[in-house]
């Protein structure tokens, strides 16, 4: 199943144990890049829904890219058919067209706003807006916890592997599932497709089987899959192919789940955070790799480590209620019939 078939749903930023980590650099890959600036409750998520729908009215394939503090909110929407990208280009994932006027530009929903009526709340946008910040800091210090007793469990783990056993069989996995296109390196298109999020750990399953027929899945409870996945990423692209690497949200350098669309094929993971059933395509369970280990330990490590995530949760959630307001005194703001007739405009000349 090629990857313009159907529309798939991702992110592009995580909370995670580095703080807060942007993938928008990969929007630059579409021809045409348009970013969104306004504050928030401006309308740009709303933009963004209205030209991705009539896209897709239009039978093209859509990426939707939400927003991993809001995953009822879009940072982003990708059409490959035009191509054209346009996201919110605000703090913290602050991004600006590589060629501005040439190729894409700024939309600046900031002019459809009454600034009076915004300076009549001052103090509280700045009450707010600090507020929200002192949230975040704060999910984050949980979110650095939660990171140190992810990677206890992965060392704990690494002393019982068998990595003569495991790198026999990731060789011949990659042997059996990875033909050579014999056309230079292909790329890698930098996504996740879970968030952790207000409303808890978010999972785009979908966006896997849409992207692929097949999916093998890798059971592990060790948090060492990325040894596989990573080394069929690198396989993948040497060969020629386009991978979207789904990467780990709490450790964003690690990869989860790799998807070549091209090989009708993904390998994901199942684990404590995100669970995969396999479609057409075998399972692979850890377990066969790993000799004694100290399960007592682990499941400790476990215990802890969803405490920590939980506790980073309730205050991105927090900052979400103190955003909400925020949100509330710029949408009493705007002038929202006047930032209709723009994307009115936009769709005719793009999607029309």
């Amino acid at each position: 199943m090629k990857e313009n078939n159907r529309s798939i749903r991702t992110f592009l930023a995580a909370n995670s144990a580095n703080g807060f980590v942007s993938f928008f650099d990969g929007i630059q890959e579409y021809q045409n890049t348009y970013i969104i600036k306004g504050g928030p409750g401006t309308g740009k998520s709303s933009f963004m829904k209205k030209i991705a729908s009539a896209a897709q009215s239009k039978e093209m394939a859509v990426e939707y890219v939400f927003c991993s503090s809001d995953p009822n909110s879009l940072d982003a929407v990708c059409i490959n058919d035009i191509p054209i990208a346009i996201a919110d280009g605000t703090a913290p994932h602050t991004v600006e067209p590589k060629y501005p006027g040439a190729m894409g530009g700024i939309i600046d929903v900031g002019r459809f706003w009454s600034e009076e009526k915004i300076k009549a709340y001052s103090d509280e946008v700045l009450d707010l807006t600090e507020s929200v910040s002192a949230e975040f800091s704060s999910a984050y210090r949980w979110l650095k916890a939660a990171g140190a007793i992810y990677e206890d469990i992965e060392k704990t783990s690494e002393k019982a592997i068998d990595n003569v056993k495991l790198n026999t069989f990731t060789d011949n996995l990659i042997k059996r599932t990875i033909p050579n296109k014999n056309r230079g390196s292909g790329m890698i298109k930098k996504r996740l497709i879970t968030g952790i999020t207000p409303f808890g750990t978010v999972t785009f399953y979908d966006t896997v089987y849409n992207l692929c027929e097949k999916v093998m899945t890798v059971k592990d409870k060790y948090l060492l899959s990325d040894k596989i996945i990573s080394r069929f990423t690198d396989a993948a692209t040497d060969a020629g192919y386009t991978v979207y690497a789904f990467y780990n949200p709490l450790l964003p350098e690690k990869i989860m789940h790799a998807a070549v669309p091209e090989l009708d094929l993904a390998v994901a993971t199942d684990s404590f955070m995100t669970r995969f059933e396999p479609q057409n395509a075998t399972a692979i369970n850890m377990d066969r790799f790993i000799g004694t280990v100290d399960k007592k330990r682990l499941s400790n490590d476990h215990r802890v480590l969803n405490i920590c995530i939980k506790e980073a949760i309730s205050r991105i959630a927090k900052a979400k209620e103190y955003h909400d307001d925020l949100e509330d005194i710029y949408i009493s703001a705007m002038d929202f019939d006047s930032l209709d007739e723009t994307v009115k405009t936009f769709i005719n000349k793009y999607i029309e």
